[in-house]
């Protein structure tokens, strides 16, 4: 009778333990979906963009530099859902033109390449003939992009001009990765003139010149940036001769010795979140010596003597 009844205890346990089992397996498979499905998710929203600036009668520029683009990303793995490439075009009304235009731009970097980005897009600037000057044509392309890029949720941008070049393989990753994802609290990341010849160039004054970060940077949308390219847009209309980079550093360096107090509160402000960055060589005005590249460089912003100005 003992027999029996344990052995009918040891059923009833049996059949009790069953059935936790096979709830818990139940409730992981259950977790591992959800899991995964969290995982997979709806597809990611870049918030990261590369903007490459065009000018309709100068885009074969654009054409060549990509066509000499190295490998971008390593099979899009660091950065695939994350980066948004966008050509951004000084005049085209024309639909077909502009479908033209993206279809020469998107072959230009080859198909590899092509697979980098989470999506590819055109954003027209639409200038008037009157804006068709430099640096006017700059500085409204330059303001009309932070503008679309800070409404359509990018956290920052990279203004890649067409003499702009990456040095390295997977530069893509390396600026996602290594600047992008590890550099906060900035307003404009970038880099200064590395060669003798710069003092040559006829760019104005030079006292305020000699430290300013070039136009082809990182920049930052945060509110922080807002305020300081609001108050740089603001500036320029008075000062129509200098593109937005250098009126950074005229209201830096220039301003505060005329007593201006607004000019003076934005060097107080944001001279620490100017900062110069070894991920970009600036060798404007002399050739290219990749000898002298700091370890860190991932791109050259090159030659002005000859490829000229791309807003003239």
């Amino acid at each position: 009778m003992r027999r029996t009844t344990r052995s009918s205890n040891n059923k009833k346990d049996s059949k009790r333990y069953r059935k936790v089992e096979i709830y818990l397996l139940a409730l992981c498979s259950t977790a591992a979906v959800l899991w995964s499905v969290k995982l997979a998710g709806p597809p990611r929203r870049a918030t990261f963009a590369i903007l490459v600036p065009v000018v309709n009668h100068k885009y074969h520029l654009n054409i060549q530099s990509m066509r000499a683009w190295p490998k971008a990303c390593h099979g899009s793995y660091y950065v695939k859902n994350r980066v948004d490439l966008v050509f951004q075009i000084n005049t085209l009304n024309d639909t077909i033109a502009k479908d033209v235009f993206l279809g020469e731009l998107v072959a230009a970097m080859g198909a590899a390449n092509r697979k980098c980005f989470n999506t590819i897009s055109l954003w027209n600037v639409n200038l008037p003939a009157q804006d068709e000057v430099y640096p006017r044509a700059a500085n409204k392309m330059f303001h009309s992009a932070f503008s679309d890029a800070r409404h359509r949720g990018y956290e920052a941008f990279f203004w890649m001009e067409h003499d702009v070049q990456p040095v390295v393989k997977n530069w893509l990753d390396r600026l996602y990765v290594d600047v992008v994802r590890h550099e906060v609290d900035y307003v404009m990341l970038g880099s200064i003139p590395q060669n003798k010849k710069w003092a040559s160039l006829n760019l104005g004054s030079p006292h305020f010149y000699m430290d300013h970060i070039n136009g082809a940077a990182l920049y930052s949308t945060q509110p922080d940036s807002i305020e300081l390219f609001d108050y740089v847009e603001k500036v320029g209309k008075n000062h129509p001769n200098l593109a937005w980079d250098a009126l950074i550093s005229f209201i830096f360096h220039e301003w505060m010795t005329h007593g201006n107090r607004a000019s003076w509160d934005m060097k107080v402000k944001f001279a620490s979140k100017y900062r110069y960055h070894e991920f970009m060589y600036n060798n404007l005005g002399s050739d290219w010596r990749p000898s002298e590249y700091p370890k860190g460089t991932i791109f050259v912003h090159g030659n002005a003597q000859s490829t000229g100005n791309q807003y003239m």
